[in-house]
């Protein structure tokens, strides 16, 4: 494993915990899955949110569930670009969503070619 396979499997975890956990009880998330026009999906998705975060970092004790893991955050956040352009957001307010569709994606192929 490269340090930066572990550096961004942990970071890209702890994020998607802290993310997750505020989807099920932040304000702020409650209005912004509102103003998407789907705010029955909030909890759903903070409790996926918090099982990829939680995948990622189980990952490296089991590796298959980190690809997993990995494979469903990048879905997860290539939905939320969709979602944002369809929304009219601008570049900056996706940018994060894309990165970390990126990084997820990248963190799935590079930790399956690893098992």
């Amino acid at each position: 494993m490269s340090n930066l396979f572990i550096t961004l499997t942990a970071l890209t975890g702890v994020f998607f915990l802290y993310y997750g956990i505020s989807c099920l009880t932040s304000k702020a998330m409650k209005a912004e899955f509102e103003r998407f026009g789907v705010p029955k999906l909030r909890i759903l998705i903070g409790i996926l949110e918090i099982m990829g975060g939680v995948g990622l970092l189980v990952g490296f004790v089991i590796p298959i569930l980190g690809v997993l893991a990995a494979s469903g955050i990048g879905l997860l956040m290539i939905i939320v670009v969709i979602q944002r352009i369809q929304q009219g957001d601008s570049l900056t307010e996706m940018a994060q969503a894309a990165v970390f569709a990126l990084i997820a994606i990248w963190l799935a192929v590079f930790g399956y070619i690893q098992l």
